[in-house]
């Protein structure tokens, strides 16, 4: 006996054809639930980048056991119960990975949405829901900023939609989110179901045709009794007037794909495994974070920390940025620009001196804080010294707000 899920994993082996016929009601689709890598969103113009590593993974095609597939998103991307029962037109039952993308074999139910699908020109766009708001960050690509959205692990799967639009995840090119072989493959299974339903709209267009043509000939008898002139100036039938000229189509975006493409190059870029430090650069690093701790402190912040395979000239300037404010002669330098250490190390003294300063001077303390001083000594204690401000600032907070009024008699 062969059944539905025999016959889904031929199509996902590609022993078959998509669509296959199963049972009375359901058609099998092949089709896309998400890529991976980066797309472009043209209604927000951003990129959005999907690691591989969080959507390639048997977790998450378990997750899309049961997923629905629903006739283009809702208002807001999001399912309820009323967009459930007026959307969905079928589930997915068998999630499988294809090169760098999620697919999977989809049930159709939906009639409609089976003709439409078969006549092509349809891709698919999935919706996943995350806990948190997901970072994005401006990354320079051939002179030009882009904006790309890095998404994590989604929290929630919501759909999957068919949709005329194309998806994010065609990445400009042609819609390709739902495999179509019927029609190229031996041994063609269409439905008998769409056969049927074709055949029936062409017996349709066959009879309105046939009643255009007895109207046509019932109006030329009518002209003719009346003596009507072939150059009488007689209002043409629906059916002959003249289209309108055709609209301006928009060309698109035809350089989305290169886009893609470069976008993608410059996270590999970023994404490449960090250079493993020597003995010398990893004891420069560390001797650099004890200097960047001890600015860090004196406000009050959490001491910046250098990321792993971080060279020591890439940190020391990511804590220059972070301090080159509160340094009249260098707050608008562009230390990136800068490779020569011993420049760099006079800007970074320059601009730590001015930051303790900055950090103590009672004009950036107001109100009821007061300049502190932190110092680190030895057995790992931490003392706090105020040294300045307004007197008795630190108890401001606790007093009661001041009372006005007047004494007086009549």
């Amino acid at each position: 006996m062969t059944t539905e899920l025999d016959i889904a994993r031929q199509i996902a082996n590609g022993e078959l054809p998509s669509p296959q016929r199963a049972g009375e009601a359901a058609v099998l689709f092949d089709i896309r639930i998400t890529g991976t890598g980066a797309a472009y969103r043209s209604k927000l113009d951003e990129f959005v980048y999907r690691p591989p590593e969080e959507y390639l993974n048997d977790e998450f095609l378990a997750r899309c056991n049961g997923l629905p597939v629903i006739w283009e998103h809702p208002d807001d991307n999001k399912l309820n119960s009323e967009e459930f029962g007026n959307r969905i037109i079928g589930t997915v039952f068998l999630p499988y990975l294809k090169d760098n993308e999620v697919w999977g074999i989809a049930k159709i139910y939906d009639q409609d949405a089976i003709n439409k699908i078969i006549n092509g020109g349809l891709s698919t766009s999935p919706t996943v829901i995350f806990d948190e708001q997901q970072p994005t960050q401006q990354i320079d690509v051939n002179g030009k900023p882009e904006t790309i959205l890095i998404e994590g692990e989604p929290s929630i799967i919501d759909h999957v939609a068919i949709t005329e639009n194309g998806g994010v995840w065609d990445k400009g090119q042609e819609p390709n989110g739902i495999n179509l072989s019927t029609n190229t493959t031996e041994g063609d299974t269409m439905p008998d179901e769409v056969i049927e339903s074709q055949e029936h709209e062409a017996q349709e267009e066959s009879v309105q045709a046939q009643i255009l043509a007895a109207l046509g000939k019932i109006s030329e008898r009518l002209d003719a009794l009346e003596g009507a002139k072939a150059d009488a100036n007689v209002a043409p039938a629906p059916a002959e007037v003249a289209a309108e000229p055709a609209q301006p189509v928009a060309e698109a975006d035809n350089d989305i794909p290169n886009r893609i493409a470069e976008v993608e190059k410059k996270l590999d870029s970023m994404c490449e495994k960090p250079a493993v430090l020597s003995d010398s650069d990893m004891e420069e690093v560390a001797d650099s974070e004890g200097k960047a701790a001890e600015v860090a402190h004196a406000f009050g912040d959490s001491a910046v920390r250098a990321m792993q395979g971080e060279t020591p000239l890439a940190y020391r300037k990511r804590v220059i940025r972070k301090y080159q404010k509160h340094s009249a002669a260098f707050k608008d330098a562009n230390v990136d620009m800068i490779n020569d250490p011993s420049t760099l190390k006079a800007i970074e003294a320059t601009v730590y001196a001015d930051s303790m300063k900055a950090a103590r001077s009672p004009s950036i303390n107001t109100g009821s804080t007061m300049p502190r001083e932190i110092k680190h000594e030895s057995m790992g204690r931490t003392t706090i010294e105020f040294v300045g401000g307004k007197p008795g600032a630190v108890f401001d907070q606790f007093k009661a707000p001041a009372l006005s009024g007047r004494l007086g008699g009549n």
